[in-house]
Protein backbone atom coordinates (compact mmCIF):
# COMPACT_ATOMS: atom_id res chain seq x y z
CA UNK A 1 0.00 0.00 0.00
CA UNK A 2 1.27 3.66 -0.83
CA UNK A 3 1.33 5.85 1.61
CA UNK A 4 -0.50 8.90 1.87
CA UNK A 5 2.57 11.20 2.49
CA UNK A 6 6.31 10.46 1.03
CA UNK A 7 8.07 12.96 3.57
CA UNK A 8 11.45 14.51 1.22
CA UNK A 9 13.64 16.97 2.79
CA UNK A 10 13.95 18.71 -0.39
CA UNK A 11 10.09 19.38 -0.14
CA UNK A 12 9.66 20.02 3.79
CA UNK A 13 10.69 23.92 3.76
CA UNK A 14 7.49 24.02 1.21
CA UNK A 15 4.87 22.08 3.32
CA UNK A 16 4.68 24.85 5.39
CA UNK A 17 4.42 27.55 2.97
CA UNK A 18 5.58 24.73 3.12
CA UNK A 19 5.76 24.65 5.54
CA UNK A 20 4.39 28.86 4.36
CA UNK A 21 4.79 30.36 4.19
CA UNK A 22 2.55 28.77 2.35
CA UNK A 23 -1.41 28.42 4.21
CA UNK A 24 -3.63 26.20 3.01
CA UNK A 25 -7.32 25.15 1.76
CA UNK A 26 -7.36 24.21 -1.76
CA UNK A 27 -10.12 25.52 -3.89
CA UNK A 28 -11.84 23.39 -6.51
CA UNK A 29 -12.57 26.39 -8.20
CA UNK A 30 -13.38 30.46 -7.52
CA UNK A 31 -16.47 31.27 -6.01
CA UNK A 32 -18.15 34.51 -7.47
CA UNK A 33 -17.32 36.46 -4.69
CA UNK A 34 -13.59 35.25 -4.51
CA UNK A 35 -10.48 38.54 -5.69
CA UNK A 36 -7.01 38.38 -6.11
CA UNK A 37 -5.53 39.01 -2.93
CA UNK A 38 -3.81 42.42 -2.86
CA UNK A 39 -0.51 43.18 -1.48
CA UNK A 40 -1.52 45.02 1.40
CA UNK A 41 -3.63 42.30 2.81
CA UNK A 42 -0.31 39.79 2.60
CA UNK A 43 2.06 42.43 4.72
CA UNK A 44 2.92 41.08 8.19
CA UNK A 45 3.95 38.32 9.86
CA UNK A 46 2.49 34.39 9.46
CA UNK A 47 3.09 31.46 11.21
CA UNK A 48 2.28 27.99 9.50
CA UNK A 49 -1.16 26.35 10.73
CA UNK A 50 -1.73 23.61 8.74
CA UNK A 51 0.39 21.54 6.39
CA UNK A 52 -1.98 19.15 4.16
CA UNK A 53 -1.45 17.23 0.75
CA UNK A 54 -4.41 17.21 -2.03
CA UNK A 55 -3.93 13.88 -3.94
CA UNK A 56 -4.60 13.66 -7.69
CA UNK A 57 -8.53 12.16 -6.97
CA UNK A 58 -9.02 15.62 -4.59
CA UNK A 59 -8.72 14.03 -1.43
CA UNK A 60 -6.83 16.14 1.22
CA UNK A 61 -5.16 15.01 3.94
CA UNK A 62 -4.21 16.94 6.89
CA UNK A 63 -0.57 16.52 7.71
CA UNK A 64 0.36 19.35 10.24
CA UNK A 65 0.93 17.01 13.06
CA UNK A 66 3.28 14.61 11.45
CA UNK A 67 4.97 17.74 10.14
CA UNK A 68 5.56 19.33 13.37
CA UNK A 69 6.17 16.49 15.13
CA UNK A 70 9.20 15.89 12.89
CA UNK A 71 10.47 18.97 12.28
CA UNK A 72 8.62 21.11 15.16
CA UNK A 73 10.75 24.17 14.96
CA UNK A 74 8.45 24.60 11.79
CA UNK A 75 5.66 25.62 14.54
CA UNK A 76 8.15 28.36 15.82
CA UNK A 77 8.66 30.14 12.64
CA UNK A 78 7.57 33.35 11.17
CA UNK A 79 7.20 34.90 8.26
CA UNK A 80 7.15 38.51 7.69
CA UNK A 81 5.87 40.34 4.38
CA UNK A 82 7.03 44.21 4.31
CA UNK A 83 5.60 46.89 2.38
CA UNK A 84 8.76 47.20 0.72
CA UNK A 85 8.42 43.81 -1.26
CA UNK A 86 11.04 41.52 1.11
CA UNK A 87 10.87 39.18 3.61
CA UNK A 88 12.36 38.02 6.74
CA UNK A 89 12.16 35.31 8.68
CA UNK A 90 12.90 33.87 12.24
CA UNK A 91 12.34 30.77 14.00
CA UNK A 92 14.29 28.66 11.20
CA UNK A 93 17.52 28.94 12.95
CA UNK A 94 16.32 26.85 15.65
CA UNK A 95 15.43 23.81 13.17
CA UNK A 96 19.14 22.48 13.96
CA UNK A 97 19.32 19.33 11.34
CA UNK A 98 16.17 20.47 9.29
CA UNK A 99 18.57 24.11 8.90
CA UNK A 100 19.38 22.95 5.73
CA UNK A 101 16.30 22.25 4.08
CA UNK A 102 14.91 25.74 5.27
CA UNK A 103 14.73 28.19 2.62
CA UNK A 104 16.35 31.15 2.73
CA UNK A 105 13.54 33.21 3.13
CA UNK A 106 12.75 31.29 6.04
CA UNK A 107 15.76 31.77 8.20
CA UNK A 108 16.59 35.04 6.48
CA UNK A 109 16.10 38.08 3.81
CA UNK A 110 13.89 37.18 0.62
CA UNK A 111 11.97 39.00 -1.61
CA UNK A 112 8.11 38.44 -2.63
CA UNK A 113 5.80 39.66 -5.42
CA UNK A 114 1.61 39.10 -5.44
CA UNK A 115 0.32 38.99 -9.05
CA UNK A 116 -2.81 37.44 -10.51
CA UNK A 117 -3.16 35.83 -7.34
CA UNK A 118 0.10 33.99 -7.65
CA UNK A 119 2.92 34.80 -4.98
CA UNK A 120 6.20 34.72 -6.22
CA UNK A 121 9.29 34.05 -3.22
CA UNK A 122 12.95 34.68 -3.90
CA UNK A 123 15.62 33.91 -1.89
CA UNK A 124 18.68 35.90 -1.79
CA UNK A 125 20.21 33.41 -4.03
CA UNK A 126 17.75 34.12 -6.85
CA UNK A 127 15.66 30.76 -6.42
CA UNK A 128 12.00 31.20 -6.99
CA UNK A 129 9.04 29.42 -5.48
CA UNK A 130 5.55 30.39 -6.62
CA UNK A 131 2.35 30.02 -5.39
CA UNK A 132 -1.17 30.47 -6.14
CA UNK A 133 -2.48 32.12 -3.16
CA UNK A 134 -5.87 32.66 -1.22
CA UNK A 135 -6.72 35.19 1.43
CA UNK A 136 -9.31 34.65 3.95
CA UNK A 137 -8.99 37.62 6.52
CA UNK A 138 -6.53 36.58 9.00
CA UNK A 139 -5.87 33.04 7.08
CA UNK A 140 -3.32 32.39 4.10
CA UNK A 141 -3.78 29.44 1.99
CA UNK A 142 -0.71 28.43 -0.32
CA UNK A 143 -0.87 26.18 -2.67
CA UNK A 144 1.55 24.72 -5.09
CA UNK A 145 2.14 21.40 -7.16
CA UNK A 146 4.76 18.71 -6.07
CA UNK A 147 7.50 17.94 -7.79
CA UNK A 148 8.82 14.39 -7.49
CA UNK A 149 12.77 14.99 -6.29
CA UNK A 150 14.18 11.98 -8.93
CA UNK A 151 12.70 12.53 -12.11
CA UNK A 152 11.72 16.47 -11.46
CA UNK A 153 7.86 15.76 -13.09
CA UNK A 154 5.01 16.10 -11.21
CA UNK A 155 3.23 13.68 -9.14
CA UNK A 156 -0.56 15.11 -9.49
CA UNK A 157 -0.53 15.94 -5.78
CA UNK A 158 -0.65 19.68 -4.71
CA UNK A 159 0.86 20.78 -0.91
CA UNK A 160 -1.15 23.27 0.40
CA UNK A 161 0.19 25.69 3.19
CA UNK A 162 -1.81 27.72 5.50
CA UNK A 163 -0.46 30.56 7.47
CA UNK A 164 -2.18 32.80 10.32
CA UNK A 165 -1.87 36.19 10.76
CA UNK A 166 -0.02 36.96 13.98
Amino acid sequence: MKPAFRLRATRLPFFSGMLLLALLLVQCGKKSDDTAPSGNAIVGTWRFSKIAVKDKEGKITDQTELIFTLVPCLAQVRLTFKEDGTTSGSGGQNCGTADDVLPDDLTGQGKWSLSNGKLTMTDPSGAKEEYDVQLNGSTMTLSVPDVDDTTGNPTGEVILLTMTKV
